[in-house]
């Protein structure tokens, strides 16, 4: 079964970081991830402001917390 993930981020990182950082948490050997390319789509600035979703009252998480949901799906 394959999952899509959308994710809107409140800080600048690269594809490459969140991949890295999804690996680790899942445990996965982290040399397995790449930094010789970007994901097709990934804009230069991954940025998005979530003051609006706060204001709406739209849950939001941590990057942080992001990668702890991720890594607890897995399993």
């Amino acid at each position: 079964q394959q999952v899509l993930i959308n994710v809107g981020l409140d800080r600048a990182i690269t594809f490459y970081e969140l991949m890295a950082d999804v690996a680790k948490a899942l445990g996965i050997d982290e040399v397995l991830v790449q930094p010789d390319g970007e994901e097709p789509g990934w804009p230069a600035n991954s940025t998005l402001s979530l003051k609006h979703l706060r204001e709406l009252g739209y849950p939001s998480v941590s990057y942080e917390r992001a990668i702890t949901i991720i890594k607890n799906d897995a399993h």
